[in-house]
């Protein structure tokens, strides 16, 4: 079979950052040179698979149906980091959250960095709170997109110290698992549950003990580790 594969479109979704399109730019370059890298398994990937960039911003309605054309069209959605309440609210108002809940009966990838992977969770963090203590009245929530569900998702989870405010979010949601995903970590989660940790870094899952909201279990992943959510 002699006809060329059809090309894969990896759709990156800017709306958490004020500057918008030079976030999607460089998250563009990311992607690109980790599929140019010279240990890739594939060296035929680049020429398969194209990278856009959603609308940076969603206020006209021109727009919105702009980004829902390229939500439908995209085989993969990776949101970039800035403030994962913004990029809520930006999904919300175009009505674009049920969308990336229900994109095919297969699902579609969908990843993100700092707030975006943020909002992948069912509760999300705004980052508002008081994160001196564990205290669940001191942290802010809100619904995230529930894209792995029973998840909280918090992200430069070591390198900012961020236990405590996981911590508290989990004392009032009990039945859910929380997962710190440090700086510069990538892992992957699947339908089924399965977290894995892709490269050099770690990944702490904190589950409360029996719905108790003051015993947890603490596992700290490593490259290759993986685990059941």
């Amino acid at each position: 079979d002699t006809t060329p594969p059809r090309k894969v479109r990896i759709l990156i979704v800017p709306l958490a950052s004020s500057e918008g399109p030079e976030a999607c730019e460089a998250t563009r370059a990311d992607f690109q040179a980790a599929l140019t890298a010279e240990d890739s398994d594939d060296p035929m990937l680049p020429g398969r698979v194209s990278i856009g960039c959603a609308p940076p911003g969603l206020q006209t309605e021109t727009l919105a149906a702009e980004a829902k054309k390229s939500v439908e069209t995209a085989a993969a959605l990776f949101f970039t980091g800035g403030d994962q309440v913004r990029l809520m609210e930006t999904l919300e108002a175009a009505k674009l959250t049920n969308l990336i809940r229900n994109p095919n009966p297969k699902g579609l990838p969908v990843g993100g960095t700092s707030a975006g992977l943020a909002v992948l969770s069912e509760v999300m963090l705004t980052g508002a709170g008081d994160f001196t203590v564990i205290d669940p009245d001191a942290v802010e929530t809100r619904k995230g997109l529930d894209l792995a569900q029973g998840a909280i998702f918090d992200q430069h989870f070591l390198k900012r110290q961020r236990l405590n405010r996981l911590l508290s979010a989990l004392q009032g949601n009990a039945r859910l698992v929380g997962v710190g995903v440090d700086e510069d970590v990538s892992a992957s989660l699947t339908a089924d549950g399965k977290l894995t940790v892709l490269s050099q870094g770690n990944v702490m899952v904190v589950r409360p003990i029996a719905l108790d909201p003051r015993r947890f279990n603490l596992r700290l992943l490593y490259k290759g580790d993986w685990i059941k959510l």
